[in-house]
């Protein structure tokens, strides 16, 4: 396509430091209610924490904190496994994430919180990488 006169307008009203567009009031919605998409791990992890924060306290709901568990073929690892995993450990593993698919040690959720799945662990799960609930 080709990008167009009012295209650049549309953008430029987008820009929250723009002096000719009227203040941005990020309690009213669609602000309130913002997804934020990105590459940058440790940004995404903040604004998720403070995302789940802002949600249980405006619902009055609980935060569960949910452990994940190492297994094999579903079972828990041995003895021998956690000493062989924790001498083969990486940094990774040492800053609280799993070193295969760095997944996280624990997980928090709350009842009605937003959720988007960035990588499917579990494909016969039906769920698609990338969708937004």
């Amino acid at each position: 396509g080709h990008v167009q006169e009012h295209h650049i307008g549309m953008l430029q009203q987008l820009i929250l430091t723009n002096l000719e567009t009227p203040p941005v009031d990020f309690s009213q919605a669609p602000w309130s209610e913002a997804c934020l998409v990105m590459p940058c791990h440790v940004v995404q992890q903040q604004w998720n924490d403070v995302a789940l924060s802002k949600h249980a306290w405006c619902s009055a709901h609980v935060v569960f904190k949910c452990f994940s568990f190492d297994t094999v073929q579903g079972a828990l690892l041995t003895l021998q496994e956690c000493y062989t995993f924790a001498l083969h450990g990486t940094s990774a593993q040492q800053q609280g994430r799993r070193c295969r698919g760095n997944l996280p040690d624990t997980v928090e959720l709350c009842v009605g919180m937003k959720v988007m799945v960035t990588q499917n662990m579990e494909t016969d799960l039906d769920i698609t990488n990338g969708a937004h609930q």
